[in-house]
């Protein structure tokens, strides 16, 4: 956070950051033309400390009043090893002899034998793995920590 002040100018000034006093004027260089109606929604959960949306815990709510606002061009990603941790179908790690280790399971972009190459270049597969595998290996370690 540090150089929080620096990295916005930057981006400022490379064009995927876009910064206004407020939000209208924000809406008005973005083209969100919904961008205070959301907001102002938004901010009515807060005051009600209940996200009649998406259902956000109270402790996640935080409102969005004083400027200046910025919004921010990203392109959403996450990191994968290719290659990882070799699991079995219920995502509990291998040893090399292909035995299961004990009470070891790995998910997400580190689960070696869900995410190798070719790797799925497809939007949602890693997100839908990482959710998926975790499912998975919590039934799994659950039972295994009643064992």
């Amino acid at each position: 956070m540090k150089s929080l002040d620096s990295d916005l100018e930057e981006g400022i000034h490379e064009g995927w950051i876009v910064k206004a006093d407020t939000l209208e004027e924000l809406a008005k260089k973005t083209g969100f033309d919904h961008l205070t109606g959301t907001v102002a929604s938004y901010n009515s959960y807060c005051e009600k400390g209940e996200d009649e949306q998406f259902g956000a815990s109270p402790c996640y709510l935080s409102s969005v009043k004083q400027g200046p606002f910025y919004s921010v061009e990203c392109e959403v990603s996450a990191w994968s090893t290719f290659g990882g941790v070799k699991t079995d179908d219920e995502c509990r790690a291998l040893a090399e002899d292909d035995q299961v280790i004990p009470g070891m399971y790995v998910v997400g972009t580190d689960n070696g034998s869900m995410m190798y190459s070719p790797y799925y270049d497809i939007p949602g597969f890693c997100y839908g793995s990482c959710i998926g595998s975790g499912v998975i290996a919590g039934h799994g370690a659950s039972a295994y920590a009643k064992v």
